[in-house]
């Protein structure tokens, strides 16, 4: 494939990812985009465009030599001195992987640094995802305000699917806080925003779980149950083997607290 391509698949990756294709088609969009090692090593070095493949690659699990290529770009941005933008979205994919592993730490100081990377810069989109990313590490460390302060203005519409997913992040903290009606509220506005955009993917924004979760504490267990059964899309692509199930824990660490006593039907599983 010619370099100048590889971007273009690369973002077509995550796209596939947050239509939840099957972690084996994402994954294998991702190896095309990013090329093989020994081959492409200037390339991936250079190209921070490519990190929504690894980002990809991450949450499809197909892991081997994920943090070599990861090192390559980093060391690239570093370079160049492209710290406003590649340093920022490295650090948000870096932090995003390691929400997904249950990493808390690492996700809060490589969300943290891009947070403060962001908040210097003019990029919209790198700066939404850092203070979620920062949200939601905090959260899972149990500091609910400062979770949150990082959220204190929610990203703008144009910031892509960022927004909504704010929007599910704050849904989450509520949750966390036991304000159960906020959270369902935030948790189905963000729902409606990401499958109008095409973004199905729990791994990516888990609004049916906070939600679910969120009714099953408030009283209302058949409601949650049907919440929680409801399928994604009837498309081939997404049958079976798709990158995640329907219900997602909020990281891979395990649930909240609101998930105590579910029963099985409804608890959310760890992948």
């Amino acid at each position: 494939m010619p370099l100048f391509a590889r971007p273009a698949v690369s973002g077509l990756t995550i796209v596939a990812c947050g239509a939840a294709f099957p972690a084996a088609t994402v994954a294998a969009a991702a190896r095309l985009a990013i090329g093989e090692l020994h081959e492409h090593r200037a390339a991936i070095a250079q190209g921070f465009p490519l990190l929504p493949a690894l980002l990809a690659l991450g949450l499809a699990g197909d892991v081997d030599g994920l943090e070599e290529r990861l090192g390559l770009v980093e060391d690239g941005v570093r370079r160049r001195g492209a710290l406003a933008l590649g340093l920022c979205v490295l650090l948000c994919t870096r932090a995003s992987l390691a929400l997904h592993d249950g990493a808390i730490d690492a996700a809060l100081e490589h969300a943290r640094a891009a947070a403060e990377i962001s908040a210097e810069s003019e990029f919209g989109v790198p700066r939404a995802q850092s203070v979620v990313l920062l949200a939601a590490a905090l959260r899972e460390r149990g500091e609910l305000h400062a979770a949150e302060r990082a959220l204190a203005d929610r990203p703008p519409a144009d910031a892509g699917w960022w927004a909504p997913v704010a929007r599910t992040e704050l849904a989450a903290i509520a949750l966390a806080r036991g304000d159960h009606a906020t959270a369902e509220e935030e948790a189905l506005a963000a729902g409606a925003h990401l499958d109008q955009i095409g973004i199905v993917n729990p791994i990516l924004a888990p609004w049916r779980s906070v939600a679910a979760l969120a009714r099953k504490a408030g009283g209302d267990a058949d409601g949650a149950a049907r919440l929680s059964t409801a399928s994604l899309p009837s498309r081939p692509e997404a049958r079976g083997g798709a990158v995640a199930p329907t219900i997602a824990p909020l990281t891979r660490s395990g649930t909240s607290d609101a998930a105590a006593g579910f029963p099985d039907s409804l608890r959310p599983t760890r992948q």
